[in-house]
């Protein structure tokens, strides 16, 4: 059956304008019509009333870590959890990102191809959740960001192998590809979470990075890379890597993810979350609102925290 959603305002992206008393008409998972409110609705249309609230299209988080919590509790510490703890987990987030508005979202990496199986179960309808992108697992170098950090006496087939070659690195890409990517994530870069890397460090080669961009074009995949730090971003855009995430930390403007993390647990109207949007839109002008927006989450993957990053926005007057 179809549905008509009646919308009191409507954001229409397209034109970037906020039109009043509109009517949706969703036609399975297709958006049929968009049309002004018609006094007698579709007489085989289930109606939802929103005539008194704002409606907009789903977004897009382009950086998630479904896995992920913000937090090291052994549920979701890839050394002490289970696969099934850290499935069952990326499966609950995705809900809790399409319940906070968040129809897409992009997993940038997650032990044991997790965040493929999350986006299977999802397809399939087996269980609700934002429609999910997924690289499998980041492909690091030994050592690098991203790399298990287990002693020398232990292994672990959790994450993609690291990779101190093109040829393993092509192999890594290739071996992501197989299990089912949508994209391919790299380490381009040390960074905050992983111990023994130098922030900002470049850790992959130029030729190890474009070997991996290498394979992503011969498949027809695109390629995302962490790349913390000032300059040449790791050698990532030498290499021509298609994206760069978590590029938060530059010469004369602030660590963006660093700020939101004094956030955490504030009220959104608080004096500290003023303070820190103040300075973001200080440093970054118009550009603040969209990167608070979708940064990742607050702590670092505390995902469905997407809900408190508008809110910080909105009650300080910058919307």
């Amino acid at each position: 059956m179809k549905k008509a959603i009646k919308c009191g305002k409507l954001f229409d992206s397209e034109k970037g304008a906020v039109l009043d008393n509109m009517l949706v008409v969703i036609d399975g998972k297709d958006i049929a019509q968009v049309i002004p409110c018609p006094e007698t609705l579709p007489g085989d249309c289930e109606v939802i009333d929103l005539s008194d609230s704002f409606v907009m299209p789903g977004l897009i988080d382009a950086h998630v870590h479904l896995g992920s919590t913000g937090t090291n509790a052994d549920l979701t510490n890839s050394t002490h959890a289970l696969i099934g703890d850290l499935a069952l987990r990326a499966v609950i987030n995705a809900r809790l990102d399409l319940e906070a508005g968040f129809t897409t979202v992009r997993d940038c990496g997650s032990s044991g191809f997790i965040n493929i199986s999350a986006r299977k179960a999802i397809a399939a309808g087996l269980f609700p959740g934002a429609r999910i992108y997924a690289s499998g697992g980041g492909i690091s170098s030994t050592g690098g960001h991203g790399d298990l950090q287990l002693n020398p006496y232990m292994s672990s087939t959790m994450a993609t192998a690291p990779v101190d070659s093109p040829y393993e690195a092509r192999r890594a890409a290739r071996y992501n590809i197989k299990h089912g990517a949508d994209f391919l994530k790299c380490m381009a870069t040390g960074g905050v979470m992983s111990a023994g890397t130098t922030v900002g460090a470049q850790q992959l080669t130029v030729d190890e990075l474009e070997a991996i961009v290498e394979i992503a074009n011969m498949y027809g995949v695109h390629t995302a890379a962490h790349a913390h730090g000032t300059g040449k971003q790791g050698g990532a855009a030498q290499a021509a890597v298609h994206g760069l995430i978590s590029a938060q930390i530059h010469t004369g403007a602030p660590d963006l993810g660093a700020l939101l993390g004094l956030v955490q647990g504030q009220d959104a109207g608080s004096q500290l979350a003023c303070q820190v949007i103040e300075i973001l839109f200080l440093h970054l002008g118009p550009a603040a609102g969209r990167l608070i927006a979708g940064q990742q989450a607050l702590a670092v993957d505390a995902v469905g925290a997407e809900e408190l990053n508008f809110a910080l926005v909105q009650q300080t007057g910058r919307c």
